[in-house]
């Protein structure tokens, strides 16, 4: 999976190196000229930023651009998918834990609760050691989520 967001964000950025300059050039420069004010003034009173506004505007017309965006967008949206996924997973054995524990506790007779309660903590650290690479899964796909975002907002 990081290898995937890794090879997505390079391939992203190198893409968007590929452009010939000489075209961008002229509307980029005029950008804040070249966009309807009465359109960037309405998305400005919205919440949108001027910054974002002038994007949306050169978005517009450049369908490379609206690739480009799409692909961002995309993988942020399953970046979010599988960050949800993973947490779902551990959330619901986080549980099931607790509630084994939370039941081994109600046992009576404490020779078997002991035992009980000792089967449990035994399956819960196999079950920590496992999870730890899901952990460390979750902890760089946010990583890549936020760097992908950072050259994105540059971009």
């Amino acid at each position: 999976m990081k290898k995937i967001l890794f090879a997505s964000a390079l391939a992203l950025s190198i893409l968007s190196c590929t452009e010939s300059k000489s075209e961008n050039a002229p509307a980029m420069e005029n950008a804040v000229d070249n966009a309807d004010s009465k359109l960037s003034s309405t998305r400005y009173s919205k919440g949108q930023n001027m910054l974002d506004a002038i994007y949306y505007e050169q978005i517009k017309n450049d369908e490379s651009l609206k690739r480009l965006d799409k692909k961002i967008i995309l993988l942020q949206e399953d970046s979010r998918k599988v960050k949800d996924l993973y947490n779902d997973i551990l959330r619901k054995n986080d549980e099931y834990y607790s509630d084994a524990e939370y039941g081994a506790k109600s046992i009576n007779d404490s020779v078997l609760r002991k035992q009980i309660i000792n089967l449990v903590k035994e399956s819960s650290d196999k079950y920590y050691l496992k999870t730890q690479k899901l952990k460390k899964l979750t902890i760089q796909i946010n990583r890549n989520s936020q760097t992908i975002y950072s050259y994105y907002v540059a971009f």
